[in-house]
């Protein structure tokens, strides 16, 4: 009770007393998949950035949840691990063993950004080779030119502000742009 008003923003939240400014998610992933399946790639690998990010995991649900529906769930992989140098390392390793073009599906644009600089180093041509689309689309995407998900958090902060002073809790779920790069 003390944390009211409050707004979860960009993640979903159940909570009956919190309003809730959220990414549609599913959207997202059915628009990521259709993009990445009609450019070419044989497999899809969504990629862990870090642990312990409720909003990472509602992408991932999200992103099974769309192969399915789309028919397509033999094509995504299971999960990789790129949480710190090593494990990005170890993931790069292994697309230059892959022989199938492979893309990878990052929830967080840093990341991304990290395994996009380590699969040129590694000499694995992007997007020929690999693919690589972040799911958050924050302006380091946008500058960078990488095929992301772009979401308006401008308009999440506009919603989440009016939320705190409406006189009862809402939800608002606002839909994402798919934004082609150079990475797809």
């Amino acid at each position: 009770e003390r944390l009211q008003p409050a707004v979860v923003i960009f993640r979903s939240c159940e909570l009956e007393n919190f309003s809730n400014v959220r990414a549609n998610f599913r959207v997202g992933s059915l628009m990521a998949l259709t993009h990445l399946l009609g450019r070419g790639y044989d497999r899809i690998v969504p990629v862990l950035p870090f642990d312990g990010d409720p909003a990472v995991d509602e992408v991932f649900v999200a992103l099974a949840a769309a192969a399915d529906e789309a028919g397509c769930r033999s094509r995504l992989e299971p999960l990789a691990r790129a949480t710190n140098t090593t494990e990005r390392a170890a993931l790069i390793d292994r697309l230059r063993h892959e022989p199938r073009r492979t893309a990878l599906v990052c929830p967080e644009d840093n990341v991304a950004l990290f395994l996009a600089s380590a699969a040129r180093a590694a000499g694995l041509s992007c997007p020929q080779r690999i693919g690589l689309l972040s799911a958050m689309g924050t302006d380091f995407a946008i500058r960078s030119g990488m095929t992301h998900l772009r979401h308006d958090f401008r308009a999440m902060g506009r919603l989440a502000v009016d939320a705190l002073g409406a006189e009862k809790p809402f939800r608002h779920v606002l839909e994402p742009q798919l934004s082609p790069g150079n990475t797809t």
